[in-house]
């Protein structure tokens, strides 16, 4: 079949280049609120404070800007006005995940080598880190509470001179994937990649943001942690669109709600396992009078949960699909096309952005008809203009619309975080009384899936329990790649060729829920 291509709304208009328009927000109104965060209000002169000191703290270290720049990213002001600093001065950012282990995080930096790492104090503390800071040449920076006179260089390289930069300096941002186009990786996101994104987003919405430097009434409630690229780019839009930002360290039903009060947003973003979360809570409906529309993604969406949550609280669910290695969201819903299409397509992810070409092919890359299912494939004009196969299984229907319908390498979606299940099977393959494990999803009636291991133990050592494996597998993996529950099995089924029957395997954890009653565990 064609692939099918996302059409403008409106003829294209430049966005200015992304470091000068931070730059000319910062300074509109410095005594302008800019964040909610921690039970108060910072300013956008908080922010322009935190990118004169980032440009000091390099400057009396001998680092030159641009540079390569990881930062611990956490829902906290300081990530933000970190996140707007680092963008502002044209260097690289590198996201690094508060999730991870101290010891995960050090040897992460040998390979991305950075220049300057910045953290929260908790993190700096860990002398496996601060190691590492120093081994690869790099300042360690501190963070502090969120005032930008307590940003405090607090590791020095070992009498190295600072890193090189990467060879690449239009680099925007070094984003860890989640496993759209295969197992998880860093990508390199241009600044224009970005730019062209924010513009071809505005124009999939027909949305009045022109790209000129702005500071606007409206505030726009972020959860997801800039870590990853859901986060990251409802951050970038808050920022570049010059709206407020309310920051909410981690989602709750009650905290939401408050800030839904307080604020009164039109728009709001929700991944499905929050919708639910609210949904059963049964949240008051007046919550929502405000609000029109919710943008919902980052895993799959129940058309049961979607029509009901609209029924109850009189809103527009836009849903759309993107990745990592697409710089955002690529395919979504309008308001236009929900108005028209809502009762035929429901259960679609909607239709492709301005700029952006998809296509379902068969195991040997040759597109299908209109309608049937195959791999999907993605163009953009934006990135590298070449077709780039993901890990989904789509179909496109005659509309232009694409449904979903599944992974194609088994990766689990838990509450919009995706879990690798060989990262998870190799953590407990590495316990000496591990033979092998499986891991496979289970359904979940909140987070839509929840990992559940299947191992098969060595003989002649003591057994552990399915909590001792349990335990050693969240010690050294976050929570959300921590299996729920596990098994353990005289023999894991096998195929013919003694590989391990996935598909039993599955079976078997299926039958346990039905026989056991489980319906899931913790986020």
């Amino acid at each position: 079949m064609p692939s099918r291509t996302g059409c403008g709304r409106r003829p294209e208009e430049t966005l200015v280049w992304l470091p000068d328009h931070l730059n000319r927000l910062v300074n509109l109104d410095r005594r302008a609120p800019a964040v909610e965060a921690e039970g108060r209000w910072w300013t956008w002169d908080d922010i322009a404070r935190w990118q004169d000191r980032l440009v000091e703290i390099a400057a009396e270290n001998g680092v030159l800007l641009p540079a390569d720049i990881a930062v611990v990213m956490e829902n906290c002001f300081t990530s933000f006005a970190t996140m707007a600093a680092v963008l502002s001065t044209g260097s690289t950012l590198i996201p690094l995940s508060p999730l991870k282990s101290a010891q995960s995080l050090a040897e992460e930096l040998g390979g991305l080598r950075p220049q300057i790492v910045m953290a929260r104090n908790q993190h700096l503390l860990d002398q496996a880190l601060r190691d590492a800071i120093s081994a690869v040449g790099a300042i360690g920076v501190s963070l502090g509470t969120g005032r930008a006179e307590f940003a405090e260089v607090s590791v020095r390289p070992n009498g190295r001179p600072p890193m090189k930069r990467s060879a690449d300096a239009d680099v925007a941002v070094r984003m860890g994937t989640s496993g759209t186009t295969g197992p998880p990786k860093r990508v390199s996101l241009r600044y224009d990649a970005l730019e062209q994104t924010l513009r071809h987003g505005r124009n999939h919405h027909a949305a009045g943001a022109d790209g000129k430097a702005t500071l606007r009434s409206g505030t726009v409630i972020l959860m997801n942690p800039p870590v990853h690229m859901a986060g990251f780019d409802a951050a970038l839009r808050t920022m570049v669109e010059g709206r407020k930002a309310c920051l909410l360290e981690r989602f709750t039903v009650d905290g939401f709600v408050a800030a839904l009060r307080r604020h009164s947003p039109r728009v709001v973003g929700l991944v499905p396992a929050a919708l639910r979360m609210l949904y059963e809570a049964d949240v008051p409906v007046d919550a929502f009078d405000a609000t029109e529309v919710v943008l919902c993604g980052s895993a799959p969406l129940s058309s049961a949960l979607w029509r009901d949550f609209e029924n109850r609280y009189g809103v527009a669910i836009l849903v759309n699909y993107g990745a990592t290695e697409f710089a955002g969201a690529i395919a979504g819903w309008t308001a236009p096309d929900h108005a028209r299409w809502i009762g035929a397509k429901r259960g679609s992810v909607g239709r492709p952005h301005p700029g952006t070409e998809l296509r379902v092919v068969d195991d040997n890359g040759v597109p299908v008809p209109v309608g049937e299912r195959g791999t999907l494939e993605v163009r953009s004009v934006h990135l590298s203009g070449s077709w780039t196969r993901t890990s989904d299984l789509a179909r496109i229907d005659e509309d232009d619309f694409l449904w979903l319908e599944g992974r194609s390498d088994g990766v689990i979606t838990r509450g919009g975080f995706k879990v690798w299940p060989a990262d998870v099977e190799s953590v407990l393959e590495n316990h000496p009384a591990v033979r092998e494990a499986c891991v496979v999803a289970k359904k979940d009636a909140r987070l839509g899936e929840v990992p559940v291991a299947v191992v098969e133990l060595m003989s002649g050592i003591a057994p552990p329990t399915p909590s001792d494996l349990i335990s050693w597998s969240r010690a050294r993996l976050t929570g959300y790649q921590t299996p729920v529950e596990l098994m353990i099995l005289d023999a894991l089924p096998r195929t013919q060729s003694m590989k391990v029957a996935r598909g039993a395997v599955r079976a078997l954890v299926a039958a346990a829920t039905d026989r056991d009653g489980h319906h899931g565990g913790a986020p």
